[in-house]
């Protein structure tokens, strides 16, 4: 039984599944979309299977969810990153249908957070009355962009992280890279998703290269132009720099409190005051908001530059 199964088997959703009682709307929200998505089809199981015992996975039922083949679930969008207004219309009229083989359905609409205000309205009205039998799941990486009259219509639940041992198991089933698989769950910060998109990039590992020298060898303005050059490459994932940076951070951190084997924390730790680091990990945690916020990326990085040096000019080693 894998860990993502086990904490669902666990949860109080599933039991309000075993007991009837599950909610019509239900908002699943986590950083991590592979996680969020296991949960999803964990949930979707439970909800479409015939059995006493739910989820059984070998009724007629799950069967086909497993195949992705069970005609009464259905996830939106179909054709694109985002809800056309095609798609909205095509999923209001889908729910006031009735199941075609059980007595209920499913309906699974990805990246909510991401559909627009007009939309969201649209759909307000469905999930305070969805027809019966009609269970619609929401997926989001936050609830940030999500109404408040859709989360209060919603039974809100927070997918827990995944595991490193179950995040090693995916990368190596996905890759055969076992050095690369081992460097992505180093810097994914227990994000499976994450980790699956640096394990697969072909330029992930040069990216770490250029975030470790900056950790080590970034001190001086004059190298502002340098360090830009080659970070504005990146800008449209800066997310992406900044997880790695601070998770190099996290890394000297302990090494500094914990005073453990680690070469690479060690070596940053001698450029950088424990105060430093602190303030630093708490203005890139700044700048990362901002990344959400559709910020120009190349201006983040510029940002990010200015503040790595203005935060060790204010905090120095002390010698």
């Amino acid at each position: 039984m894998n860990e993502v199964w086990e904490k669902f088997l666990n949860s109080a959703i599933f039991s309000d599944v075993k007991n009837n009682r599950l909610a019509h709307t239900i908002l699943l929200v986590g950083e991590d979309s592979f996680a969020v998505e296991k949960f999803c089809s964990n949930l979707v199981l439970s909800i479409m299977c015939d059995a006493e015992n739910k989820p059984c996975l070998t009724c007629p039922s799950c069967k086909k969810v497993l195949h992705n083949n069970n005609v009464d679930v259905a996830y939106y969008p179909k054709e694109s990153k985002q809800m056309s207004v095609k798609e909205i219309e095509d999923f209001i009229t889908c729910v006031f249908m009735a199941p075609y083989e059980a007595d209920r359905h499913v309906f699974v609409l990805k990246d909510a957070n991401q559909i627009d205000k007009n939309t969201q309205n649209k759909l307000l009205k469905i999930l305070e009355e969805p027809p019966a039998g009609t269970y619609i799941i929401l997926l989001a990486s936050e609830e940030y962009n999500i109404l408040p009259t859709i989360k209060s219509r919603a039974r809100i639940v927070r997918v827990p992280q995944m595991e490193q041992n179950e995040i090693r198991e995916v990368l190596l089933d996905a890759i055969p890279e076992k050095d690369v698989a081992q460097t992505a769950l180093m810097y994914c910060d227990n994000n499976c998703s994450r980790a699956l998109r640096f394990a697969t990039d072909e330029n992930f590992l040069s990216l770490v290269r250029i975030v470790e020298d900056l950790c080590l060898n970034f001190r001086h303005s004059s190298n502002m132009l340098t360090y830009a050059s080659k970070l504005y490459p990146y800008s449209s994932h800066f997310d992406d720099v900044l997880e790695i940076y601070l998770q190099l951070l996290g890394r000297t951190i302990h090494f500094i409190v914990e005073k453990n084997s680690d070469e690479i924390g060690e070596t940053i730790a001698r450029s950088h005051s424990i105060q430093a680091l602190i303030e630093i990990t708490k203005q890139c945690g700044v700048l990362q908001e901002k990344f959400k916020r559709n910020c120009n990326g190349n201006s983040l990085v510029d940002s990010f530059l200015f503040m790595i040096l203005e935060v060790r000019h204010k905090w120095p080693v002390m010698v």
